[in-house]
């Protein structure tokens, strides 16, 4: 089992159905509180679909994490992506501890340490040749297009407010040149913001890194639901005269899961140019 299937069959198994688990609860505490008319209902109501949301990711988790680090080799990397995708939390917190484990479950989980004695081995893409040799990635045009349809309707809208003589069209006006500069800013960028082959990699605020200066890259999740951002992030040895680099990644032309195949598919294809020669 690979890393994305494993945090995707944790996702299915814990996350999800906690979220759907607290909303069913919520929507019925809703229902009591317009039957009963009374609001105190409401804060008991979710403290009770919260709770009930909680036992269940405590007592799922512990099952999927020995079905997940038990089937997959790269523990480490396993770890590292389910703490970033809050699937679970670093060790010794407090939502770790509140964990439901049965003995025989701990027995399990303490054999799993094992294999974090041991470094992960880099997974094998399958190379189809769907990939170009050198790959290009720009900021978003829909969003670009979002960003001026937005500061035409807050324009359209400020005029009409201000014709029907109410003030607060000023304020639309006013709003209305934020998603006017976003729009200039970004439509102004004509140098992609990632380029990336096997040689090495390019984002817009670097120059170009050899693979053979990388030590480490990640593509990580930072903030949780809508607050969420992606982020490339690259971690050079100390002999390089090249420094780390951080870069958001969700707003651009390539969805975050092609970016990441990207870049892990042209580090892989140096690695087997390397061991050619």
């Amino acid at each position: 089992m690979t890393v994305d299937e494993s945090i995707q069959r944790g996702h299915r198994m814990v996350t999800y159905p906690s979220i759907v688990l607290f909303f069913i609860g919520l929507l019925f505490t809703i229902f009591l509180v317009s039957y009963f008319k009374n609001p105190w209902i409401f804060l008991f109501g979710f403290l009770i679909s919260l709770g009930i949301s909680w036992i269940y990711w405590s007592v799922m988790i512990p099952r999927w994490r020995i079905l997940a680090f038990e089937n997959c080799r790269n523990v480490h990397e396993l770890k590292r992506i389910a703490i970033n995708e809050n699937l679970i939390h670093p060790d010794g917190s407090f939502f770790e501890k509140t964990e439901i484990r049965n003995d025989r479950q701990k027995r399990r989980l303490a054999a799993i340490e094992t294999k974090f004695r041991f470094e992960d081995i880099p997974e094998i893409i399958e190379d189809d040749g769907s990939v170009p040799d050198e790959a290009k990635i720009y900021y978003s045009k829909n969003l670009i297009i979002l960003y001026w349809i937005g500061g035409l309707f807050s324009i359209v809208f400020g005029a009409y407010m201000l014709l029907e003589k109410d003030n607060f069209g000023f304020i639309m006006l006013f709003v209305s040149l934020y998603p006017f500069y976003l729009a200039y800013k970004y439509s102004s960028i004509k140098a992609p913001y990632i380029t990336v082959n096997s040689k090495g990699l390019k984002t817009l605020n670097t120059s170009f890194i050899s693979w053979k200066d990388v030590e480490d890259f990640e593509v990580i999740r930072t903030g949780y639901g809508k607050r969420s951002e992606w982020f490339l992030k690259i971690y050079c040895h100390e002999f390089s005269t090249n420094e780390n680099a951080s870069l958001k990644i969700d707003e651009l032309d390539v969805k975050v899961k092609k970016i990441k195949k990207l870049i892990y598919l042209s580090h892989q294809r140096y690695r087997n140019n390397q061991s050619d020669r």
